[in-house]
């Protein structure tokens, strides 16, 4: 995982891009950077919320991204407990005001340690988040996917995914490779990443669903009633 950053601002992104491949940015120090949309198809950046990292994110690191969708991680440290690292890591999402569902990606490197991350897993089941594991491909899928996919290290420098069932997410280059002050995934999908700015109509309908929700449950008691 890349350390450092420095570089301009930029504006929001557009709408979620279609055609191109879905792009992630991790880095564990942004500094000041607002990480850009670019290259195209950038719609997502990884912060780091706690555990063995040498940087947590601040909240003013994390509001001034522009970037749509962001992505917890939480780096493994052996002989840590998976339980409480799981309870501190949904403490920390609580605190940030991730909503529900959003994973946990538990950056294990080239660890393996199925009874850490069972442990890990129960913690942030139980607060109402997903977990998925990062780590390198010689080494990643012998930890549990946890039902949000591996998140897997394959540095070719291009983008691709990475053929292995239930792969969320490929890191296809470094800071290096990429030519830029953080690493690049390619995602299969945005699914269970924290949406920052959900659509209106989203939420217009949600209130919709509850509200017709509501009458049917109202409807229901009358035709009890009146049976």
């Amino acid at each position: 995982m890349t350390q450092t950053a420095g570089q301009d601002p930029a504006a929001m992104t557009a709408p979620v891009n279609l055609v191109a491949p879905l792009l992630m940015a991790d880095i564990s120090d942004p500094g000041t950077t607002v990480i850009p949309p670019s290259p195209a198809g950038l719609e997502a950046f990884a912060f780091y919320i706690g555990g063995n990292t040498p940087h947590v994110w601040t909240a003013a690191q994390i509001a001034r991204q522009r970037l749509r969708f962001a992505v917890p991680v939480w780096p493994y440290g052996p002989g840590a407990s998976g339980t409480a690292d799981g309870q501190d890591a949904a403490a920390a999402l609580r605190a940030l005001g991730v909503p529900a569902r959003v994973a946990v990606r538990l950056d294990m490197e080239t660890g393996v340690d199925t009874g850490y991350c069972r442990q890990f897993r129960a913690a942030v089941d139980a607060a109402g988040y997903w977990f998925g594991p990062y780590g390198s491909a010689s080494t990643v899928f012998g930890n549990p996917h946890g039902g949000a996919g591996w998140w897997v290290a394959d540095w070719t420098g291009h983008p691709h995914e990475y053929p292995h069932d239930h792969v969320w997410g490929t890191q296809y280059a470094d800071a290096a490779q990429a030519g830029l002050p953080w690493d690049l995934s390619e995602l299969s999908s945005l699914a269970h990443c924290w949406d920052r700015s959900p659509p209106t109509w989203t939420r217009a309908a949600a209130s919709s669903a509850r509200a017709i929700a509501a009458e049917a449950a109202d409807l229901a008691t009358i035709i009890i009633a009146n049976a």
